[in-house]
Parts: structure tokens; sequence; C-alpha cells
């Protein structure tokens, strides 16, 4: 395998990943907040909705994120050693953070004009200023430090997914008083008050309330929506990224950058390598998303349940193990003599992977938001998947054609422009 078809194979990974994550965000797009991971809300318990949910929460949910993060860490590294080699590595330092900054307002326009909270972008900026400090780190400390970040995570993430245990304990303890002889004090009524508050916020029927107001809103005039939709960013970029995202995206772009340098995102490495990664994956992720799907099943979506009977929160690991398994596997597909022609075909989408997708972005408003064609919450779970196939073999098309005429994305072009400062090339060279 030749380097350039090594620099292929990485945009042909970037290109599934783009068309990947709208999988899920389609979801985001055409469904309610709480309906989304909450089967009670629709009673989507049987026929093509359940094993829709199903499919896409054991072998999808996150994974194509995971490989965006992957190769966005990668690309960091790629940048920067492009820079510093026309540049230098001061000019380089400047550069990148430059494009950063660029990117920062990118996810700024995502979220609040084109009215998508799920936007990657903003986060991705803030995580790629901190990887700047470690990336010239040897892969086996990067991997050390993403371990050791990822642990990190878990417990967090387990110690919040106990909240309603820790609920449950002190209004039960509050309970117990003989009222008769002991009056509850005024933080033991605030136990109970706190428990009930939480029993009824995660009911189906509250969540059901929730997603009504999100239709209202969803589907009134564009302001209306705006100011609906500014709130729930408000949230995202500020709370929800600081407990999740930053350190999900931090400690796989760390993690991209150890593959990069080792080979295993450029095709380097053997077929006996990439079987093994493939199968090593999947045999810990797996098992670990199947758990974790079954017991939302098993224990009815209640929140207090599903934490009374798993603990723990492992599903960052397992979203790695599957997004270490897709990349061997593709990886290794590329390998072999016939699926050239599959390269070819992700390649240009990879090559226009930030066009691709803010574009997802600007169809999805226009498909599902009331000011424009109104789909929202009129499509059954699984049929937002016919949206989504026809939206990719659109983006395969399109990114076939413009590169015909073009040598960049029209986004990549403002963002390449914008970090340096004066417009760039944007025909192809003859």
């Amino acid at each position: 395998m030749n380097n350039s078809h090594r620099i292929q194979s990485l945009d042909a990974l970037r290109g599934i990943a783009v068309l990947g994550i709208f999988l899920m965000n389609i979801l985001w797009f055409g469904m309610p907040e709480q309906a989304v991971e909450d089967l009670r809300v629709r009673g989507e318990f049987s026929g093509p909705n359940y094993w829709s949910w199903w499919i896409i929460d054991v072998f999808f949910h996150g994974t194509m994120r995971g490989m965006f993060s992957l190769l966005f860490g990668a690309s960091a590294v790629l940048i920067l050693e492009q820079y510093t080699k026309k540049s230098g590595a001061d000019n380089a330092a400047e550069l990148y953070f430059r494009r950063l900054i660029v990117l920062f307002v990118f996810g700024l326009v995502n979220t609040y004009i084109l009215l998508w909270p799920g936007d990657i972008l903003y986060t991705y900026a803030l995580a790629g200023m901190f990887i700047f400090a470690f990336y010239r780190m040897p892969a086996k400390r990067l991997l050390i430090m993403a371990g050791i970040v990822m642990v990190l995570f878990s417990i967090k993430q387990s110690w919040s997914r106990q909240k309603p245990v820790r609920l449950k304990a002190a209004a039960d303890a509050a309970w117990a008083i003989d009222t008769t002889v002991t009056p509850l004090t005024s933080l033991q009524q605030a136990d109970i008050e706190t428990w009930n508050s939480f029993e009824h916020e995660h009911s189906a029927e509250h969540k059901r309330a929730v997603d009504n107001d999100q239709i209202t809103f969803t589907h009134s005039d564009f302001w209306t929506f705006f100011f609906y939709s500014a709130s729930i960013s408000y949230y995202v970029e500020t709370e929800f990224i600081y407990n999740f995202f930053f350190l999900d995206a931090f400690s796989f772009m760390l993690i991209g950058i150890a593959l990069y340098r080792t080979g295993v995102l450029t095709g380097k490495r053997t077929k006996r390598f990439y079987v093994l990664l493939s199968m090593c994956g999947y045999a810990i992720g797996f098992p670990i998303y199947y758990l974790a799907t079954s017991a939302k099943v098993n224990y009815g979506f209640d929140a207090y349940l599903i934490a009374l009977h798993q603990p723990l929160v492992l599903e960052q690991f397992g979203r790695l193990g599957l997004t270490l398994g897709n990349i061997g596997l593709l990886s290794l597909l590329f390998q072999l003599p016939f699926s050239s022609w599959l390269v070819t075909l992700l390649q240009p989408v990879g090559r226009l992977a930030f066009t691709n997708y803010l574009m997802q972005s600007i169809i999805g408003l226009f498909l599902f938001s009331g000011f424009a064609f109104g789909l929202f919450n009129k499509l059954q779970r699984y049929e937002l998947y016919y949206v989504v196939a026809a939206i990719w073999v659109f983006q395969l098309v399109f990114s076939h054609v413009w590169l015909k005429f073009f040598a960049i994305g029209p986004f990549e072009w403002l963002w390449r422009s914008a970090t340096h400062g004066k417009w760039q090339r944007f025909e192809r060279a003859h």
C-alpha cells in the first residue's frame, strides 16, 4: 500500500464516520428529545421502531462519533506537521490555534444559526486546544493518559448514575421515622420532596409533556424556535460539555494521535493486526453495549432500577471497543484487492467531511423545522432511516461531483481562508 493510498484510506474512514454520525443525529433532528432515549414515551416496544432502536443502540450508539474523534486527533498531528514543515514550529502553533478558533466560531454558527444543539465542532475546538500540549508524546504515554482520563470519566459517570439510589435512600430513611414520636426535620422533608420530584421528572407522563412542549416550539416560527433551541444549546455548551462531551472527545483524540503514530489509522499494519484489533474490539464492546441496552428494557427505563442493578458505567470502554473493532474491520477491507472501489467511493466524502457535516445540519433544519417542511415528529423512528439513506446517496454523489470541479469543499475553503487570513485556492489545478 503506497502513501497515497494510505491517505485515501484515512479519508475513507473519515467519510464513513461523517455519514455514520447522521445515524444518531437524525433521531434528534426528527424526534422529541425524551422519545429518542426512552421507548415508554411513544410505546415503541415492538415492531420496526423497537428493532431499529435496538440495532442503533447496540451497534452504533456513539461509535461513529468515536471514530470521528479519533480521526480528529490524527488530523491535528497531520496539520501540525504540515504547518511546521511550511512555516516553522512557532508559526505552526499560531496557525493551529487560529484554525481551532475558527472552528469554534463555526460551532457557534451550527448551534445558534443552523439551530443544531447537538453540534460537535464547539467541543472539538476546545478539546483540540488541549491536545496540543500532548501531541508530541510517544504513543504509549498517550494511550496511558487516555486510559486514565477514561477511568476517571467512568467513575464520574458512575457516581452520577447513582444519584437516584442516593436520593431514594435518603427518602426511605425519612419515611422510616415515626413522625408521631419525632417530627421530620426540614432536611428530611426536603429529602422526600427531592425524591418525589425526581420520580415525577423521570416518569413517562412527564417526559411526554416535555416532548409536547418541544413539538410545539419546533413547529413554531423561526424566532420562537431559535430561543427554545438556544436555551438547550446553552446547557449543552456549558454543563453537558463539562460532564460528558469534553472528556469524551479529549480521551478519544489522544488515542487517535497514538493510533496515527503507530500506523493503525493509515493502513500500515498487517492484515493479521487488523483482524485481531477487530476481534478484540468487538469482544469488549458488544457485551458492554448489549448489557447496557438490555438493562434499559429489562428495568423499564427506570433510572433508579438501572442504577441499582448496573452501578458501573462502562459504556465509554464499550464504545472504544466497538470503534476500534470498526476501524480494524474497515482497515482490513481497505487492504483487500477487491475493495479499492470502496475507498474510491468514500474518500471524497471524507475530503469534504466538514462540508458534509454542516450540510447535514442545514438539511435537518429545513426538513424538520416548522418554518420549513415541518417533518419533526411526523415520521416513525424507523422511517427516519429512509431519510438517512437518501441523504447518504446525495452526499456521496455531491462529494464526487464537487471534487471534479473544485480542489476543496466550500466550508473547508472558508475554514482554511479564515485561518490563513487570505483567500485560498478553490479551483482544481489543471
